[in-house]
Formats: C-alpha cells, sequence, structure tokens
C-alpha cells in the first residue's frame, strides 16, 4: 500500500511539474505578446504625436509669414514676460 501511495506522489508530482512548465512557457509568451503589442501601440501613439507637432508648426510659419510685425511683437511679450518671472526666482 504504502508503495502504490509512493507511486502515487511521484505521478503527481511529475504532473505538477509538467503543468508548471506549460504555465511557466504560457506566461513568457504572453509576456512576448503584450511587449510586441505595447510597442507598436508607443510606435504608432509616436508617429500621430509626431504628425500633430509638424502640423502645428506649419500653421505657425504659415502664421508668421503672414502676419510677420504681429509674430514679432508677441515673441518679444513672450519674452518680456518669460524673463520677468525667471528674474523673480533668483
Amino acid at each position: 500500500m504504502n508503495h502504490e501511495i509512493t507511486n502515487a506522489n511521484h505521478a503527481t508530482r511529475a504532473e505538477l511539474r509538467r503543468q508548471t512548465r506549460v504555465v511557466r512557457r504560457d506566461v513568457s509568451r504572453l509576456g512576448r505578446l503584450g511587449k510586441k503589442a505595447a510597442r507598436t501601440e508607443a510606435t504608432a501613439y509616436y508617429r500621430r504625436g509626431k504628425e500633430k507637432v509638424q502640423a502645428v508648426g506649419e500653421n505657425v510659419t504659415g502664421y508668421v509669414k503672414e502676419n510677420p510685425i504681429k509674430s514679432v511683437l508677441i515673441a518679444t511679450a513672450a519674452g518680456a514676460i518669460l524673463g520677468a518671472i525667471w528674474s523673480r526666482r533668483r
């Protein structure tokens, strides 16, 4: 009887080891898939962000070309405001 219990324990342990290997393999695959999906999504976000920044840059360039004097006055005012803020911090 003890021999049968020992054999059953060994079989159970072997099955648990096998199942652990399967779970470990599956988790590893899921990790790789998740990493790949995250990279793909991050690349798409980066690409969309880059396109938006380029569009804004083109709009600003167009505005400056159409309104050069106004653009210089706005830039001067922005520089004066930022300079005042930075000088107060020191």
